[in-house]
């Protein structure tokens, strides 16, 4: 964890930043350019990307505040949860909420029944997308694990020191 150590809490707010801004682009593009629907998960999951986003930025400039990466910890733990619990489910190792569900069809008038189609959301069980053969959410929760203990040990030695 040495590099923990020599780095600066103002250039972790960086890369924090730079990750955030990068993180939520990624899913963007994936969605309105590439056309890829998000599920209910997919888009609790881009919360706590915008939170850290914000608070990044705010950090970078009162970086004296070890404040910030105490809640930017947590919102990398509450992200962690949100895409284990999606990659649970995508594993088939959890039940989907009712809100992972898809939208029933409650009419048979044919705008309504075409409108319904258009609206509704994937499943969050089903994986439209994979990167380096792993669904998004697996990757989120790999790397917001990673990122909740990288921000602990520097929250630790900022304390220790």
């Amino acid at each position: 964890m040495k590099f923990i150590k020599n780095l600066s809490t103002k250039k972790i707010f960086l890369y924090l930043l730079i990750y955030s801004i990068l993180s939520l682009s990624f899913v963007l593009f994936l969605e309105y350019v590439l056309n890829y629907k998000p599920c209910q998960l997919c888009l609790y999951q881009r919360i706590p990307y915008l939170l850290i986003l914000i608070f990044s930025f705010v950090g970078f400039f009162f970086p004296k505040n070890i404040y910030w990466l105490y809640t930017i910890m947590i919102f990398f733990i509450s992200s962690t949860i949100i895409s284990g619990y999606h990659s649970g489910i995508e594993f088939g190792l959890l039940n989907e909420s009712s809100s992972c569900a898809s939208n029933s069809i409650e009419s048979l008038d044919k705008t309504k029944l075409l409108e319904s189609l258009s609206n509704s959301m994937p499943n969050c069980k089903d994986i439209e997308f994979k990167l380096f053969g792993l669904s998004l959410a697996t990757i989120n929760f790999l790397i917001s694990f990673a990122l909740s203990f990288l921000i602990y040990f520097k929250i630790n030695y900022e304390k220790n020191r």
